[in-house]
């Protein structure tokens, strides 16, 4: 809900001429400001260079929000380098039919630490969701978890390797090693600013 109207920072112009064109907008917000929204709006055929009709379309490349007084160069970055450059925010394992399993050890009869090894390093200590989860032991049996929400115990912002405590177990042995894997939804692994 936009409680208060910021005023517009900057407007350009298309010429209308058929062909792609680079527009630039460079603007300041108020000091005050704590929410930045950008639009794209189409003025009317009486306020604009050309009229829009039925079957015309835009289309918006290389859109780019900076820090800074003047617009640079499009930065060009792969698809696999935004995702890693995403992961050290977000990373999600699949749940479902013990698919995903990790190296664990029991803490007590309760609880398990499981070892997960990250695509890259987290900018940060995560948070995690609440999920259900099995401790498979070397009989083949398994321990199942209620929906619990596992902790982060140890962190290093500069290794892709976290270890989570999974609780919620009732049969586990201490210091022995299980299988952990969530079972029927997705870990959610959060380290979002």
């Amino acid at each position: 809900m936009i409680t208060q109207m910021v005023t517009v920072l900057g407007v350009q112009a298309h010429t209308g001429g058929g062909s792609f064109e680079k527009l630039t907008v460079s603007g300041t917000p108020p000091t005050t400001c704590t929410d930045l929204r950008v639009y794209v709006a189409f003025r009317s055929e009486s306020q604009a260079n050309v009229a829009i009709t039925s079957g015309d379309y835009f289309e918006f490349t290389e859109v780019q929000l900076e820090v800074g007084d003047s617009a640079t160069p499009f930065e060009h970055r792969s698809y696999g380098d935004e995702l890693l450059r995403c992961k050290r925010y977000y990373e999600e394992i699949s749940g479902g039919s013990d698919a995903f399993t990790f190296s664990a050890k029991g803490q007590g009869s309760t609880s398990a630490d499981a070892t997960i090894n990250l695509t890259v390093p987290l900018r940060a200590s995560p948070t995690l969701n609440s999920v259900n989860s099995r401790a498979f032991g070397d009989s083949g049996t398994f321990d199942a978890s209620s929906s619990t929400t596992p902790t982060v115990s140890q962190f290093d912002a500069n290794n892709p390797v976290i270890v989570i405590n999974c609780g919620g177990f009732d049969a586990l042995t201490n210091n022995k090693i299980v299988n952990w894997g969530p079972v029927s939804s997705a870990l959610e692994i959060d380290a979002e600013l």
